[in-house]
C-alpha cells in the first residue's frame, strides 16, 4: 500500500490541482492525505474529490484562510476514520481476513500554536 501525504498550502487553484493529479497518476497511491488545503466549503472539497477520481473521502474544512485537511482513498482499502478535529484525522486501516489492522493519525501543527 502506498500513501501520499502533501502539505499543499492551498489546493483550490488549477496549477496545484493539476500537479496533484499528475502525482497521483504517476504514483497511484491507495491513500492521499492533504494538509493546509484552505478549503472552507464542502462543495469545493467534493469538486476536488471528483477531479482526483478517488471514491472515498473525509474532510476537515479550514477555518478562514488557514488549515483544512483532506483524506482520500481507493475502494480496495478498508479505512475507518475514528476521529477528527481542525488539527488531526485519526484512522484505522485494514482488519479484514489476513489483513492486520493498524492505526494512523495525521496531525497538522504549527510552531505558532500554543
Amino acid at each position: 500500500m502506498d500513501i501520499l501525504s502533501w502539505n499543499c498550502r492551498g489546493i483550490c487553484n488549477a496549477t496545484t490541482t493539476r500537479a496533484l493529479k499528475d502525482l497521483i497518476s504517476q504514483t497511484r497511491p491507495s491513500i492521499v492525505f492533504l494538509c493546509e488545503t484552505k478549503i472552507s466549503k464542502k462543495d469545493d472539497f467534493t469538486k476536488l474529490q471528483r477531479q482526483l477520481g478517488l471514491p472515498n473521502a473525509a474532510v476537515v474544512l479550514s477555518v478562514g484562510a488557514s488549515g483544512g485537511l483532506g483524506l482520500f482513498w481507493i475502494d480496495d482499502v478498508s479505512l475507518n476514520v475514528r476521529d477528527s478535529s481542525p488539527r488531526f484525522i485519526d484512522m484505522e486501516i485494514g482488519g479484514g481476513p489476513g489483513d492486520p489492522r493498524w492505526r494512523l493519525t495525521w496531525i497538522l501543527w504549527s510552531s505558532s500554536d500554543k
